[in-house]
């Protein structure tokens, strides 16, 4: 293959652009039976997930090399992509490869863990013939027309696809390890927040980066699927006092359920952390 473009068009086909280059086939295929829901804080290591490449080769590591970040991969399709990185690989005789060793939920993805369906795509995203396509913040929301064209051929000789790009890339990822205790009857709730940037808070202590302009969180107090009071905050803690809790439910609650999320100035709401304190 001699390479191609990646061509886009914002005004439904009637004039294009080419947005990315791309030298190489990319590593990518279907994947057979999907893997179940998962926590994302331990490696997974029992399951296995068949992949039937289309273009490239997979290839096993070691444990600690998958852990230092290697064999990233995007699992899923649009809307509910999981990144996942895999130790095992092993080439089956008609073609597939047995994927095996599995962090789950890579990125902030644990969300999309328990979305897969059968025949779900795969995409090693290591591979350097891949690419990532750059996008303005004011093209969020906007449906795009692109084609793919092989280098030296007519723009004419693939069909559109539609996509949307929906910034999920800077949404805030979800808060964890919700901690609830009371006094007199008022709940303080407590997180810790995460960031995509790159820390090593959990061997150093030292914090993450905020990864935003500011850092601001907003907790909904739920009763089942309705938003009975929406707390904001400014750190990564919230107070529900006895008198918040009398006018939402009529009484103190012995346990309240919350959904925390962190905010962007760009995006808004990130993924949330549902609890029961």
């Amino acid at each position: 293959w001699s390479g191609g473009l990646l061509f886009q068009s914002k005004n439904f086909g009637q004039t294009w652009s080419d947005i990315q280059g791309f030298n190489g086939a990319g590593t990518f295929g279907f994947t057979g039976a999907p893997l179940g829901a998962h926590a994302g804080d331990l490696i997974q290591r029992g399951a296995q997930l068949t992949v039937s490449p289309l273009s490239g080769e997979l290839f096993a590591i070691t444990e600690s090399e998958m852990i230092s970040g290697e064999n990233f991969a995007a699992y899923g399709a649009d809307g509910r992509w999981e990144i996942i990185r895999f130790s095992g690989a092993t080439l089956n005789a008609n073609g597939t490869y047995t994927l095996s060793g599995f962090v789950r939920g890579d990125k902030g993805t644990e969300w999309a863990t328990g979305l897969h369906q059968f025949g779900d795509l795969f995409v090693l995203l290591d591979d350097p013939d891949n690419a990532v396509v750059s996008f303005a913040t004011s093209d969020i929301g906007a449906e795009y027309q692109y084609r793919g064209i092989t280098s030296g051929l007519a723009i004419d000789t693939d069909t559109s696809t539609a996509m949307t790009y929906h910034g999920v890339n800077l949404e805030c990822l979800s808060p964890v390890r919700a901690i609830g205790s009371r006094l007199a009857n008022d709940l303080t709730v407590t997180w810790t927040r995460r960031s995509r940037f790159s820390s090593s808070w959990w061997t150093t202590g030292v914090v993450a980066p905020i990864g935003e302009t500011v850092e601001s969180y907003e907790v909904d107090v739920m009763d089942g699927a309705t938003v009975k009071r929406t707390i904001t905050s400014t750190t990564p803690t919230i107070v529900y006092t006895s008198a918040q809790q009398i006018a939402d439910f009529g009484s103190n609650q012995s346990s309240v359920t919350v959904n925390i999320y962190q905010i962007s100035s760009v995006v808004g709401r990130g993924y949330p952390l549902g609890a029961t304190l």
